[in-house]
C-alpha cells in the first residue's frame, strides 16, 4: 500500500475556500497535505480523520518563503500544523476539533486579494497580447504570403486550434480569477471574512477541460509535425496527368505549338489549406521527374518544357493578394523544381501588361532573361490565377486563347471552387 500520493490540482489556488474543502475532503480519506506544487500536490497517509480543517493564510511579507519558526510555534500551540506553501499562501491542517481558528485579519485578506488582482489583470493583458499577437501572425501570413501558405501542403488546417483555445482558455481563468479576487475585496472591505468551505465540483470540471485542450495541443502539434515530414512538396512524387481523377488545370505544349515532340505531363496538388484554396503544379517535357528532389538532381535542360502553378482561391480578397504577391516577387521560396534560369527568369524580368481576351480578366508577359530560356505568363480570372513557364518556340502572348479556354471551362463546371 502506497504511503504517499500525487494528485494533480483540480481547481486555482486563489479560489480559498474550494481549495480547503478539497483538502479537508482528502483528510477525511486519510490523506494529508505534504506539498502544494503548481500542478500537483504530494499527500502521505495517515488515519482518516473527519474533523480535520485546513486554512490558507496569506503572506504577511511579499516574498515569504515559509512561516518563522515563532509563528509556527505558536499555531502549534493552538493545535495547528504547517502543512505547506504556495505563493501567496501558507497552507495549515488542524485536527483539533477544539482548537480555535486562526486568527484572521479582514484588512490583511484585502491586501493579499488586492495582490492577486493586480496579478490577474497581468495575466489578463498578457494573454490578450499573446492572442492578439496570434491573430495578427496569421492574418499576416496571408497577407503577405498567400501563395506560399496555400502550397505548404504539408500544414494542418486545424493544428492551431488547440493553441488558440487555450490561450483563450488562460485569458477565461484570469479574468474568473479577477471578478472573484473583486468580489472578496470588496466583501472584506466591510469586514465579513470568507467561508471556510465551498462546492468544488465546478472548478474541478473546468480544471480538467483546460489540462484537456492543454494535452490536445500538445497532441496536434506532435501530429502536425509527424504528417508534415509525411505531406512534404519535396519527397511527394509527381503523378501523370492522366492518372489523376480530378480534372487537371494545365495547356499542354501540344497546344502552343503542334510540332512540339510528345513530352510527358505530371502534377502535385496541394489542398492542405481548404479554408483559402488550393493549388496545382504542372510540369510537362521529355524528362519525368518522381519527386522534386529527383528534379534537383538530374536539373534536366529539356528542349521544351511547360511549367504551371495553378491557384484558385475561396474569395476575390484572397485572389487580389495572390494577384498582387506575384506581380511584386514577394513570394522568395525557392521555386526547387525548376532547373536555375528559371529561378533567374521568375525574379528578373519586368512583367508587361497584356490586352486580355474577352474570358481573362488580366494578363502579364514576361520575355526570358538573357541568360535563360523561360518565358513568364500570369492570367487571371475570377479567383482563379494561373502562372506559367515555358520554354519553347511558341510566343506565349499570341496563345492566350488556350489558357483563357481552360479557365473559363473550369468557372462554368464550378471546377474553381475549392472542394
Amino acid at each position: 500500500m502506497k504511503d504517499h500520493i500525487r494528485k494533480i490540482n483540480p481547481m486555482d489556488l486563489c479560489d480559498v475556500s474550494a481549495v480547503q474543502a478539497w483538502l479537508e475532503d482528502l483528510a477525511a480519506e486519510g490523506w494529508y497535505l505534504r506539498r502544494y506544487g503548481p500542478i500537483r500536490s504530494e499527500f502521505q497517509r495517515g488515519e482518516p480523520n473527519r474533523a480535520v480543517r485546513c486554512r490558507l493564510e496569506p503572506f504577511r511579507k511579499k516574498d515569504e518563503a515559509e512561516p518563522d519558526a515563532e509563528r509556527k510555534a505558536a499555531y502549534r500551540e493552538l493545535g495547528w500544523q504547517y502543512a505547506a506553501t504556495r505563493r501567496p499562501f501558507h497552507i495549515w491542517q488542524c485536527s483539533d476539533p477544539e482548537a480555535p481558528e486562526l486568527e484572521t485579519d479582514p484588512v490583511l485578506q484585502e491586501e493579499t486579494y488586492r495582490y492577486l488582482l493586480r496579478r490577474s489583470r497581468r495575466e489578463i493583458l498578457l494573454n490578450l497580447v499573446l492572442l492578439s499577437a496570434l491573430v495578427l501572425f496569421y492574418i499576416g501570413g496571408v497577407v503577405l504570403n498567400p501563395i506560399g501558405i496555400i502550397e505548404n501542403d504539408s500544414y494542418m488546417p486545424w493544428a492551431e486550434i488547440p493553441l488558440f483555445a487555450i490561450i483563450l482558455v488562460a485569458l477565461l481563468v484570469a479574468v474568473q480569477r479577477d471578478v472573484t479576487a473583486v468580489r472578496l475585496s470588496r466583501s472584506l472591505k466591510t469586514g465579513k471574512l470568507l467561508p471556510d468551505r465551498r462546492p468544488y465540483r465546478s472548478a474541478r470540471w473546468k480544471n480538467t477541460v483546460y489540462w484537456g485542450i492543454y494535452v490536445l495541443f500538445l497532441v496536434s502539434q506532435l501530429l502536425s509535425c509527424l504528417y508534415g515530414l509525411s505531406r512534404a512538396a519535396s519527397g511527394r512524387p509527381f503523378v501523370p496527368v492522366d492518372q489523376w481523377e480530378d480534372p487537371v488545370p494545365y495547356v499542354s505544349m501540344a497546344e502552343l505549338d503542334p510540332a512540339a515532340e510528345p513530352a510527358t505531363a505530371s502534377a502535385i496538388d496541394f489542398r492542405g489549406r481548404p479554408l483559402l484554396g488550393t493549388a496545382w503544379w504542372i510540369h510537362e517535357s521529355e524528362y519525368y521527374p518522381t519527386d522534386v528532389e529527383e528534379w534537383d538532381r538530374q536539373k534536366a535542360d529539356a528542349a521544351a518544357s511547360l511549367q504551371t502553378r495553378y491557384y484558385r482561391f475561396r474569395s476575390s480578397f484572397l485572389a487580389d493578394l495572390a494577384e498582387k504577391q506575384l506581380l511584386r516577387r514577394r513570394d522568395r521560396q525557392p521555386f526547387r523544381l525548376l532547373p536555375d534560369d528559371w529561378e533567374q527568369a521568375l525574379r528578373e524580368p519586368h512583367l508587361n501588361a497584356l490586352p486580355a481576351p474577352p474570358d481573362l480578366d488580366r494578363a502579364w508577359w514576361a520575355p526570358p532573361p538573357p541568360d535563360g530560356r523561360y518565358q513568364s505568363l500570369i492570367i487571371r480570372r475570377g479567383r482563379q490565377i494561373m502562372a506559367v513557364w515555358y520554354a519553347g518556340p511558341a510566343d506565349l502572348r499570341e496563345n492566350l486563347a488556350p489558357f483563357a479556354a481552360l479557365l473559363e471551362e473550369f468557372r462554368q463546371q464550378g471546377l474553381s471552387d475549392p472542394p
